[in-house]
């Protein structure tokens, strides 16, 4: 074979991976989150601190459910930086655990690390909604070795207490399964609150009740 014909086997060589690389890329295009005005204000600091309960199902990209999955998630803060703990309980009962750390800047913007996300993640709020975007490196489809999968994560707050997560895992901009997540914070934090309140009210001074006088 001529030089020139290798080296035109070569670059055409090139011009296909390049071209598969390009198209996997721009398959994956993040969209943008949209939020509700109405809503209240979603501050992630303020709803991952304290205990959350988590209840998922697991579809497919053929919206078939393959999944169903509960979890104990818990955070706590020190200024700008979270600790989470998620402990989660699969169908079957097989147990796995996390601890992702968060830090948080003055935009709102935040980033996230932990043992099992390949690359730190990064995230942001608006409104009622937050997005995180992020690399696991797990296992996939029964297969023992583990592949990088890529997670859009959009959380919708719906009340001080309530939220929706729905989570998108992709490879090579593939749709894999989509995860929809309902949290909900512990009725223990609901109830210290109130505890609170109630006790704030009774610190509150009382008019004195005067009595009634007889005038029979």
């Amino acid at each position: 074979m001529s030089k020139i014909r290798l080296l035109s086997a070569i670059a055409a060589l090139f011009c296909v991976t390049g071209c598969q690389y390009l198209m996997q890329q721009q398959a994956f295009v993040t969209p943008e989150i949209t939020y509700s005005e109405k809503a209240p204000k979603l501050d992630i600091k303020k709803y991952f601190n304290g205990d959350i309960d988590l209840a998922a199902v697991v579809q497919d990209a053929d919206n078939r459910v393959i999944n169903t999955f509960t979890a104990k998630i818990n955070g706590k803060w020190e200024e700008n930086r979270g600790t989470v703990q998620y402990n989660y309980l699969y169908e079957g009962g097989k147990k796995t655990s996390r601890t992702w750390l968060y830090t948080l800047e003055q935009d709102g913007s935040f980033a996230m690390v932990g043992h099992d996300i390949s690359t730190p993640g990064t995230g942001k709020q608006i409104g009622n909604a937050a997005q995180m975007l992020y690399s696991l490196f797990i296992p996939y489809d029964n297969i023992e070795s583990k592949q990088n999968i890529s997670f859009i994560d959009n959380t919708y707050l719906i009340d001080g207490a309530s939220a929706i997560l729905i989570s998108e895992a992709r490879s090579g901009g593939k749709l894999l399964y989509k995860t929809t997540i309902s949290l909900k914070k512990s009725s223990s934090v609901t109830s210290n609150k109130e505890d609170i309140a109630a006790k704030e009210l009774a610190k509150e001074p009382k008019e004195p009740v005067k009595e009634s006088k007889d005038k029979n």
